[in-house]
């Protein structure tokens, strides 16, 4: 039995709490629907959405050409050759068996450049700015339980100035997700091939 399943069925009224209250501030749109007033706009994709991004858009292809008729990719899809072309601005996270945490299990060398850390090794939890963390997680938390992609555009401060920036979520797993791709793009990102020190 997967994980998911096996706590699903003895999860406690604090773990719900605990997910009503990382969900319950979170807004979905549908494509095309007036924007919320939160800071993150969010919306579900299907099967045939095409994003602007040429990034992103191209690992949203990715994604459902390798679920192969199945609700989720295997998560031996997430090939680093493969992916290449977009290493540098993923971010690979990995559920929690225990708590709804997301452990980081590759954050791409060049979002680290940009953001002056580098989360590998750590969990959401540890984004520095409060508002990109919350809104982070609450979006990884609606993809894990959800099972589909997500597409999150908002905007943050960086480097002392406001910056525009879209993050697409895929869910890969067997059944459930067990690993979920964040890849980020930003307005001035170049694209090229990985760093070398990108891993999975």
């Amino acid at each position: 039995m997967s994980f998911m399943f096996k706590h699903i069925a003895v999860m406690n009224l604090a773990f719900w709490s605990e997910i009503g209250s990382r969900l319950n501030p979170l807004q979905l749109r549908r494509r095309g629907a007036a924007d919320p007033a939160s800071a993150a706009r969010l919306q579900w994709l299907d099967e045939q959405a095409v994003l602007d991004d040429p990034m992103l858009d191209r690992l949203a292809r990715y994604w459902r050409q390798a679920r192969q008729g199945k609700a989720l990719p295997p998560v031996s899809a997430i090939d680093p050759f493969a992916l290449r072309f977009a290493l540098g601005h993923m971010v690979v996270v990995e559920p929690s068996r225990d708590s709804v945490e997301f452990q980081v299990r590759l954050y791409g060398s060049k979002l680290a450049y940009r953001n002056g850390y580098d989360l590998t090794g750590k969990q959401l939890r540890d984004i520095p700015d409060v508002e990109t963390r919350r809104a982070t997680e609450q979006a990884a938390a609606r993809v894990l339980f959800g099972m589909q992609p997500m597409l999150m555009q908002r905007h943050r401060l960086l480097a002392g100035e406001m910056v525009d920036y879209a993050a697409l979520l895929l869910p890969f797993g067997d059944g459930t997700p067990s690993r979920i791709i964040i890849a980020l793009s930003y307005p001035d990102r170049h694209d090229g091939s990985a760093f070398e020190g990108d891993r999975l």
